[in-house]
């Protein structure tokens, strides 16, 4: 053996040793490759479990092979996560409610930003803590998006102006830009300027029990 690693073909130019070129792209290919690894490591170890509470790493690689630990920290992204995954950090759950089923006393839950549409109950678990990430702006609203949550499209206004639209789950009361639109029904009542409280705005009749009538007045 001459030169330099075991096991690599020289080609002599003069004194100093040259590899060939087969031999140079066999090892190039084998830096880069490294390199690349490596890179990836970086990027996972430079993010915090909760530095960057609005930006969630790439997650989705690998997570149905990633398992959480019994007693670690369960994470809940609305936006990137899925209740496929175990609820690491970089693969978060989507929901607090399958947070929950997996869950035992003494648990800790962490919630990245976004809107959760929940109805949940926590029992029989104590000293569960439920947090949002540091920075993270968590918000619990009972409202869900004609359009964006439900999938729904309005149809085109009639000659009155009103549109109407199909919901695919019953509704009781709608919002527009987070404010009650009570005058979407009869009397029309506003929060804003609290006529809803005055009993002068309030409907007044009689219904008849035979056929269910209903008579103003």
């Amino acid at each position: 053996m001459r030169g330099g690693a075991a096991g690599l073909p020289l080609l002599q130019s003069g004194h100093s040793p040259v590899l060939d070129t087969k031999s140079f792209k066999s090892i190039l290919l084998a830096v880069l490759m490294v390199s690349m690894s490596l890179s990836v490591g970086i990027v996972e170890l430079n993010r915090t479990p909760l530095a960057g509470a609005d930006v969630v790493a790439s997650v989705g690689a690998g997570c149905a092979f990633i398992t959480r630990a019994s007693g670690e920290t369960i994470y809940v992204d609305p936006v990137n996560g899925s209740d496929e995954w175990d609820g690491t950090w970089s693969c978060p759950k989507a929901t607090l409610s399958d947070a929950l089923n997996d869950s035992i006393s003494n648990d800790e839950i962490v919630l990245y930003s976004g809107r959760y549409h929940e109805n949940v109950t926590v029992d029989n678990k104590d000293n569960l803590l439920i947090r949002a990430a540091d920075g993270a702006r968590v918000v619990f609203d009972g409202t869900k998006s004609i359009t964006d949550d439900l999938d729904a499209v309005w149809g085109t206004a009639d000659s009155d102006g009103i549109q109407e639209v199909t919901l695919s789950e019953d509704g009781w009361q709608l919002f527009l830009a987070y404010e009650e639109q009570v005058p979407a029904r009869w009397p029309n009542a506003q929060f804003s300027d609290e006529s809803v409280f005055n009993r002068s705005y309030w409907a007044e009749g009689t219904l008849t029990g035979s056929n269910n009538a209903y008579t103003i007045g």
